[in-house]
C-alpha cells in the first residue's frame, strides 16, 4: 500500500526515497520542518529545508509538496491557458551566511556549510565554537580592503576548512594521536576526557602532579572534576595558562609546530609541544624517504647512532613502526635540528623541498 508520497506524481522516485529516509512520508510530518535558534528566532522555513541538501526539491516542486502536505493539493495536471510563476526571492547571501553562522554555533559538524557560502575564516568565541556576530563584523571590516590579524576582539580567527577538518587528539601524556579515542599502548579511553579534560589532564602531566598514578587513575581524576582537577585548574591559571595554550600536545596538527615556551617543572625543556603533529609529520617523512634497512644504516651514521639503531625495533618489525620509533626517539632525544635536516638533504638532495616542509631550514 502506498504512502503519502505515492499520491504525488511530480517527485521522482529518488527523491521519494530521500523523502522516506528523513521520515517525511506523512503528511503530519511536513509540519515541523522548520529551523530555529536557541531563542526560537526562525534560521530556515520548510521551502528553504526542501531546497537545501539531501532533499535539493527544486522551488516548484517544495510548493507543490507542501501544499499537497497541507490538504491543499493542485487541480489535476491540464495544459493550462496561462502559466503564472510566483518564484519568491530567495534569502540574500548575507542572510543566509548569518544562518549558517548560527546553525555552526549550535552545531560544530556544519560548519564546513559556510566554504559553500564562500567564508574562508571565523571568529572562535567561548569553548572554541564560531561567533557569528564577531565574525560578521570581522568580514564587514575585511569587506573594507582593511588586514585582518590572527584575532578579533581579542578572540582567534580560525580557517573554516581547519574546523571543518575531523579533529584527532592526543594523548595528554605523550602527544601521540589516540586511536579510537584510547591511548596505542595503555588503551586508556582518554577521549572521554573530552577537549577541556586533555587540556588540564597535560597541563597536570607537564608539572608533574600525577607522579605515582596509573593512567587511567588519572582519567578518573579528571573526569570526575574533584580536587585534584581544581588544583591544577588553580595553578594554570595562577601561571596564566590559557586552556588553549595546551592544544599543541592533545589536539593533532598536521603543520609543522612552533617551540614551546614553558619549562617543565625541573626546569628542563618541555617535550615538543607539538608532538603529535612533529611525531607523525617526522614518521611519515621517514617512511617516504627511505626503507626500513636504509632508514637504519642513514642513523647508523648520525652522532650515537649505533647505540640509537640498536634500541630500535627488531628487523623483524614493519618499516611503520621502526619510523615512528625512530621518529619519537628523534624528538626526545633532542635530535631534531639544522644538522639533522642537512644530514638528510644529503642522503636524499632531490627531496630538499619535501623534507623542508617538516624541517625548516630556519629550524
Amino acid at each position: 500500500m502506498g504512502d503519502f508520497l505515492d499520491s504525488l506524481p511530480f517527485l521522482s522516485p529518488e527523491q521519494r526515497a530521500t523523502l522516506r529516509a528523513q521520515d517525511l512520508d506523512t503528511v503530519d510530518a511536513f509540519g515541523h520542518l522548520t529551523i530555529t535558534d536557541s531563542l526560537g528566532k526562525l534560521l530556515a522555513t520548510p521551502t528553504d529545508v526542501l531546497m537545501a541538501p539531501p532533499f535539493g526539491l527544486t522551488l516548484g516542486k517544495a510548493s507543490r509538496l507542501l501544499a499537497a502536505a497541507k490538504g491543499e493539493a493542485p487541480a489535476p495536471a491540464q495544459p493550462p491557458q496561462t502559466l503564472v510563476v510566483n518564484i519568491a526571492e530567495p534569502p540574500d547571501l548575507r542572510t543566509r551566511i548569518e544562518r549558517a553562522l548560527l546553525l555552526a554555533e549550535q552545531d560544530p559538524s556544519t560548519v564546513g556549510a559556510l566554504a559553500d557560502l564562500g567564508v574562508d575564516l571565523v571568529v572562535q568565541g567561548e569553548h572554541g565554537k564560531v561567533w557569528p556576530a564577531a565574525t560578521m563584523a570581522m568580514r564587514a571590516h575585511a569587506s573594507t580592503g582593511a588586514p585582518i590579524g590572527k584575532t578579533w576582539q581579542g578572540a582567534k580567527i580560525v580557517s573554516v576548512h581547519a574546523l571543518a577538518a575531523p579533529t584527532v587528539w592526543c594523548s595528554p601524556r605523550n602527544s601521540r594521536p589516540l586511536q579510537d579515542g584510547k591511548d596505542e599502548v595503555t588503551g586508556t579511553p582518554w577521549a572521554e576526557a573530552g577537549l577541556d579534560g586533555l587540556r588540564v589532564a597535560a597541563f597536570g602531566y607537564e608539572q608533574g602532579m600525577f607522579e605515582g598514578m596509573r593512567e587511567d587513575a588519572v582519567l578518573g581524576v579528571i573526569k570526575s572534576a574533584g580536587e585534584l582537577r581544581a588544583q591544577i585548574e588553580r595553578r594554570m591559571k595562577a601561571l596564566d595558562v590559557k586552556p588553549e595554550d595546551m592544544d599543541p600536545r592533545v589536539v593533532f596538527s598536521a603543520r609543522k609546530p612552533e617551540s614551546a615556551s614553558r619549562p617543565m617543572r625541573d626546569g628542563s625543556p618541555p617535550p615538543s609541544p607539538l608532538r603529535g603533529g612533529m611525531l607523525a609529520n617526522l614518521s611519515r617523512l621517514l617512511m617516504a624517504l627511505f626503507s626500513g634497512d636504509e632508514l637504519r644504516r642513514f642513523l647508523r651514521y648520525l652522532p650515537g647512532g649505533a647505540d640509537f639503531v640498536a634500541a630500535l625495533p627488531g628487523v623483524n618489525a614493519s618499516p611503520a613502526s621502526v619510523a615512528h620509533e625512530a621518529a619519537d626517539r628523534l624528538i626526545r632525544q633532542g635530535m631534531v635540528n639544522r644538522a639533522f635536516r642537512d644530514a638528510l638533504v644529503a642522503e636524499r638532495p632531490g627531496r630538499a623541498a619535501e623534507i623542508d616542509t617538516v624541517l625548516a631550514p630556519g629550524m
